[in-house]
């Protein structure tokens, strides 16, 4: 299972600037089981409005075992930097991948 978004649960563990009652439960459920993984990226995935950024948007990971490196780009539409998370690929390895990018225009109506 992998879930990625906006949990609103901080920690520094995963490069929060503070820690949440959210990010504190996540943290404790994260100690108890051995199958979890909980990654954010270093960059900052939010830009609040008086310019205070912060890591809000993180993955989960249950019974992953591929390596996983995890990064967010700053695309400028939003107050939210989308996530990539790229699985099983390791430095230096050949290959290639396709980068897709959802139209959100459609929904938003």
């Amino acid at each position: 299972m992998i879930a990625i978004g906006n949990f609103n649960a901080r920690s520094p563990i995963w490069h929060s600037r503070t820690t949440t009652a959210k990010g504190r439960g996540l943290l404790n459920y994260h100690n108890a089981h051995d199958d979890i993984t909980i990654l954010g990226p270093t960059e900052s995935t939010f830009y609040g409005p008086i310019g205070l950024s912060d890591v809000l948007d993180i993955a989960i990971l249950k019974s992953i075992s591929l390596i996983a490196q995890r990064s967010a780009e700053y695309d400028g539409s939003t107050a939210h930097n989308p996530i990539t998370l790229d699985l099983g690929r390791r430095q230096g390895c050949e290959g290639t991948f396709t980068r897709r990018f959802t139209d959100w225009g459609p929904f938003r109506q």
